[in-house]
Parts: structure tokens; sequence; C-alpha cells
């Protein structure tokens, strides 16, 4: 690999599915495209992933080796940009479950309340529980309750698979919409606190 490429390809190492697009955003190199083609068509562990050569991807372990020398070249304010111009262009795609994986990667958790504020019930509606889920689920929970939207997402996916387990998070994200005055979240909150009590427990006298 050329030497003027190995910072672009240490900034795309954090980028999993490489669309061009995307990649000259990032990179700013302009011919990205041809430069990807040309190394797949070497075998230099890149791949394409489909007929137009406009997506990309490196192998898992070339990828790997990327980001971890990346850590040592690039600033950490550099990575958490790569993150946050990726999530951005997924949001421009309408993708926000991508969108929110960018933002956790990147450790913008504000980001990721503010998406689920505004697109969690649509998320909810397209049927991406598991994926959201498991994203949610990898924040440890000192610092998941500390935002109420994905306190209060957390309880709702969480109570397909095992509702005996969602009232925590639904009374952390209650307390924490009555405090900072956000009445649809905390009216979301009580309203899937009653169906615990009444359905899920039993112990709706409480």
């Amino acid at each position: 690999i050329p030497e003027e490429l190995h910072i672009p390809f240490l900034m795309l190492s954090f980028v999993d599915e490489i669309q061009v697009e995307l990649a000259e955003r990032i990179t700013g190199v302009e011919d990205i495209d041809i430069i990807l083609s040309e190394l797949t068509q070497e075998n230099l562990f890149i791949y394409n992933l489909d007929k137009e050569y406009t997506n990309f991807r490196f192998h898992h372990l070339f990828q790997e080796f990327l980001q971890e020398r990346a850590g040592k070249v690039l600033e950490a304010g550099k990575i958490r940009q790569i993150y946050a111009d990726t999530a951005s262009y997924y949001l421009e795609k309408d993708q926000i479950d991508k969108a929110l994986t960018c933002y956790q990667q990147g450790g913008d958790f504000d980001q990721m309340d503010e998406l689920l504020k505004t697109y969690g019930l649509t998320i909810l509606a397209k049927n991406r529980t598991l994926t959201i889920l498991s994203l949610l689920q990898s924040i440890p929970d000192k610092t998941l309750f500390q935002y109420g939207w994905m306190t209060l997402f957390s309880g709702l996916l969480l109570s397909d698979f095992q509702p005996e387990k969602t009232l925590p998070y639904l009374d952390a994200a209650r307390v924490h919409f009555n405090n900072s005055g956000e009445e649809k979240g905390e009216l979301i909150a009580l309203a899937q606190i009653l169906y615990y009590h009444f359905v899920v427990s039993g112990n709706y006298h409480k």
C-alpha cells in the first residue's frame, strides 16, 4: 500500500462497510474509488461488496491491525470525529441503526440519546429491536442510567425477551424525565410501568 494512503486507510479502518461516497468524505481522497478497486484486484486484504465497485470492506484481521495502529497514530478526537462523520452519513441515508452503532462506538452517548428520542418509536415499528438492544446492553448501567431515552428504550426493548427485568430501567427513565421535565418520555415510562405491574408482576396494588 502506497505510503500516502497509510493515514487514509487508518481512518477507514473504523468503517465496517466502506462506501465510496463515505470514504471520500472521511479521507478527502477524491479518487478513493479507483484506489480501492485497484487494490481489490491485487487482493490486498480489501474486498469488493457489489458489482458497481462502490462498496468495500477490509479483511477483518487487516482491519483490526489498522485500528490498533490508528490508536497509536491518530488523536482520540480524530477517531471520534470519524465515527461522528460516519453516523451523519448514515443519518442522511435514513439508516438509523447504523448511525446509532457509530455513535456507540465513538462513545457519543448524548447523540445516541437524542437519536432515540427522535427515532426510537420508528425503530420499534421497523422491528430492529435486537440490533438496538444489543447496542444498549453493551453500555454499563451506570452510564446508561444517565440518559433518559436510552434507559427507557432499554426497558421497552427488553420487555420482548426478559420482561421481568424491565422495571429498574423504566423507573430510572421515569425519574430522569420527571427531573428534566420531558413529559412525553415520562408518560411513556409510566404507561410501561403500569403494564409491568398489571401484566408482568401482577402486583397492581403498588
